[in-house]
């Protein structure tokens, strides 16, 4: 009853690696650049596990859960069937189980055997707990034991042998063929490869009748043949093992994996195949190797047995295998061969004209099964290499076929949608109602081949409502793959379409896992950081935006994409202010923050973040001046008072240092850098981003003009004030000039510390020299002379 399997959960332990090797996206590790869905096949969910993956088998997470497929549960549910079926169904599904993995001897199944005399079977099932016993003992045994467990194998091998005889008699066939079994296994586990085969030929053959449990017996056959070097008989054994057996067709592919791998399937392997069918077992196992171009065996697969189960989950692969080839699925290569990634691609695009063609016939072959499988297959490879028509054409053919099949329903309605958002030519809301609807049947995206297509289909979209249209190579074809990769050439075309600019900014915020995550801990790879681009879009796009949630009379299509984002005024106007005060426009910055919910301002994140006075300036390291007077909105309305002073009287110095604290507070280095921005980060500024670092934001170049103006005052105290305001400036400059330098050369550390202090003195230290020299006599000086170890160590003190 014991048989060697490769479970699902010692499965794993592999996958862990992968997982730390490959570097998993925040909800599914099987993620890659791709658009087309395995699971549009018609193929059995059992076959589901053999889809294309980028790891060690599709679906093997660690996290989702799915124990109840395991293998020793899969050699269970045969067996136990196939007990329940010889007990003429006499005996409950549940009680076979106590019999066989439980107490045997007070169980129902041995009272049935009983009753019907069946003395033979009653003794096999108490061998056979001997024998796994024996098993499990011998393999969880180790070396310096006090009481190491000595094996009764030869007893029990020669019980085996003796009932095997008497089951012969009988001519129980259902007791011979498990007992000649259990002798191939005893052969294969003391490494006798000869004998295992030998009694294999000799015990299990002769069988006509065979059940589940001869491929048990023929995968012990097939890893002998592996260990002798009969690889050729050993991957035809193997792949009718992975064709019968459902509880074993995982180890089967496993151990060609890593002992035989691939190998050319001509007739020194298909010599030993009985039938047509057995040949395109030997086909469809070979198809589904990483490292193998399954083209040909399609082709035989579909000449010899077009309703094999296997041809269509092969020819998914085949498509995702090639998507993965074509695009870089993550930037691993330190160093890019750019002449190798173009040979790839090169044979990716010869091979992908090769599938279509495949693909096309077959969707016209009347011996194939009417899926929608090819139609749809066919309409994605159309669409991949730019003949829309075409698409369209074989889209329309599988949305006509009656199926059930979810996942080919879902890949329906992917390629709808990156039909729709590339074919249009220009915004009309004929297009804006059909890409709506086929947005909100999707809703939050559940998988991440439909978050690929959700992104890829908004960012068509939202380009073309800022006018901007990628340019293809003629009408109907961009080539292979063009839709979606490398750069493209564009042009400006006029958009007449009403709220433009806000439809394209929510296109786009579709595109984030904020707005878009379908999973309770995040999003997919593909998904964006919304963060990021709220803190980089222009106050006048905002503005747009909320006037588009603001206007009258929408459209039935404003509402509903509106609705679909979810975003509500507080949230809109938190970030029109945020993005007027990135801009200094205060006024602007207080009327926006006015407008929201005064609640709001409670809220953790803002009585966490905006805690420290956002006026205040210490010399002295870690100083803090607790903030109980200024929200978003008050800051913003005194910041805007300010600078009313400032222009009515330029001479007002006071105002001016205020504004310059304020400005610089909102700075990266700032106490209230939430006033300005999301999202923030301590390692947001460095070397390897090669981001824009020229901003306000990072420079506090605004608050220097404030400080610098506030240093006109006739009172030196204040002057002595915004002039070490204005150092502080220039050291959040420094800072950024450092923190942004490459690292990848071979500089000496100290070298450049050494460089860098002379950087710092040259170019960053002109109001510490001020300070000391203009401002020395002043009390303030002093105080930053005592509070300040920067300053302090500039001044020689």
């Amino acid at each position: 009853m014991n048989s060697f399997t490769l479970t699902k959960r010692s499965v794993k332990i592999l996958a862990i690696f992968t997982l730390l090797a490959c570097g998993p996206g925040m909800v599914d590790v099987d993620e890659f650049m791709s658009f087309f869905m395995p699971e549009s096949t018609n193929s059995p969910a059992q076959n589901q596990k053999y889809n294309y993956t980028s790891n060690f088998f599709y679906g093997e997470n660690e996290f989702d859960g799915n124990e109840d497929i395991d293998t020793l549960d899969l050699c269970k549910n045969e067996n136990m069937a196939a007990w329940q079926k010889y007990c003429n169904n006499k005996v409950a599904g549940n009680e076979i189980a106590k019999g066989i993995y439980g107490k045997f001897g007070s169980s129902t199944l041995q009272k049935y055997l009983t009753q019907n005399k069946n003395e033979l079977a009653k003794n096999y099932i108490v061998l056979a707990k001997e024998i796994d016993t024996d098993f499990e003992k011998s393999i969880n045994s180790y070396e310096g034991e006090e009481n190491k467990y000595v094996s009764k194998a030869d007893v029990l091998e020669q019980k085996t042998s003796e009932l095997i005889n008497k089951a012969k008699q009988n001519k129980d066939v259902f007791i011979e063929e498990r007992l000649a079994f259990q002798l191939v296994k005893f052969s294969a586990v003391k490494k006798n490869y000869e004998e295992a085969i030998s009694r294999y030929t000799n015990l299990i053959e002769p069988i006509k009748q065979k059940s589940f449990i001869s491929d048990w017996a023929l995968m012990r056959k097939a890893e002998a043949e592996t260990s002798l070097g009969n690889k050729v008989e050993a991957y035809y054994d193997f792949a009718q093992v992975f064709d019968r057996s459902e509880s074993h067709r995982n180890q089967a592919d496993v151990v060609v994996r890593a002992r035989i791998d691939s190998l050319e399937i001509d007739d020194s392997v298909l010599k030993f195949c009985k039938n047509a069918h057995e040949k395109a077992a030997v086909y469809a196992f070979a198809g589904i190797k990483p490292a193998m171009d399954a083209l040909p065996m399609l082709e035989q697969m579909v000449e010899i047995e077009p309703q094999n189960p296997m041809i269509e989950l092969i020819m998914a692969r085949e498509i995702n295998k090639n998507e993965a080839y074509y695009y870089r699925q993550m930037d691993w290569e330190y160093v890019e061969d750019s002449t190798e990634n173009k040979n790839k691609q090169q044979i990716a695009s010869d091979y992908w004209s090769k599938l279509k063609g495949f693909s096309v016939k077959c969707a016209e072959n009347q011996k194939l099964p009417k899926t929608g499988f090819w139609q749809v297959a066919s309409a994605y490879m159309e669409y991949i290499e730019g003949d829309l028509a075409k698409s369209k054409e074989f889209l329309t053919q599988a949305k006509s076929v009656n199926s059930q099949n979810k996942g080919l329903k879902n890949q329906i309605l992917i390629q709808e949608l990156l039909l729709t958002s590339k074919k249009a030519k220009e915004i009309t809301p004929e297009v804006e109602m059909a890409y709506l609807s086929l947005l909100e049947q999707i809703g939050k995206p559940k998988g991440f081949r439909m978050s690929n297509a959700v992104l890829e289909s908004c960012n068509m979209l939202a380009s073309k409502y800022r006018g901007v249209q990628p340019v293809a190579s003629n009408e109907t074809k961009g080539g292979f793959l063009s839709s979606c990769s490398g750069k493209k050439s564009a042009e400006s075309v006029p958009v007449s379409v009403p709220n433009a600019t806000a439809k394209a900014y929510l296109l786009t915020m579709l595109t984030t896992y904020q707005v878009s995550s379908g999973e309770e801990y995040g999003g997919y790879m593909s998904q964006r950081d919304m963060f990021p681009i709220e803190d980089t879009t222009s106050l006048a796009t905002v503005e747009k935006l909320v006037q588009y949630y603001a206007a009258p009379n929408k459209s039935d299509f404003d509402k509903r994409l509106q609705k679909l984002v979810g975003f509500n005024n507080d949230q809109l106007y938190t970030l029109m202010g945020r993005r007027a005060m990135d801009e200094h426009n205060y006024a602007k910055a207080a009327e926006a923050f006015g407008k929201v919910n005064p609640m709001v301002w409670k809220e953790e994140v803002w009585t966490t973040m905006l805690n420290e006075d956002p006026f205040y300036i210490s010399p002295k390291f870690g100083d803090k001046k607790t903030n109980t007077i200024y929200s978003p909105y008050t800051f913003a309305k005194k910041m805007a008072e300010l600078e009313a002073n400032l222009k009515a009287n330029p001479n007002d110095a006071e105002s001016a240092y205020l504004l310059g604290c304020g400005a610089f507070n909102t700075t990266t280095q700032g106490n209230s850098w939430i006033l300005r921005r999301h999202g923030w980060s301590g390692s947001e500024v460095n070397s390897y981003d090669r981001k824009n670092y020229e901003s306000d934001y990072y420079q506090a170049t605004k608050s220097k003009i404030y400080f610098i103006e506030a240093m006109k005052s006739t009172n030196p105290e204040i002057a002595a004030k915004a002039c070490f305001g204005a150092a502080q400036c220039e050291r959040v400059a420094f800072d950024v000039f450092m923190a942004s330098q490459d690292t990848s050369t071979e500089e000496d550390m100290n070298k450049f510390n050494e460089r860098m202090d002379k950087e710092r003195i040259s170019k960053f230290s002109t109001y510490f020299q001020l300070l000391k020299t203009k401002y020395q006599n002043t009390a303030y000086q002093k105080q930053v002379l005592e509070e300040c170890g920067d300053y302090s160590v500039f001044a020689g003190e």
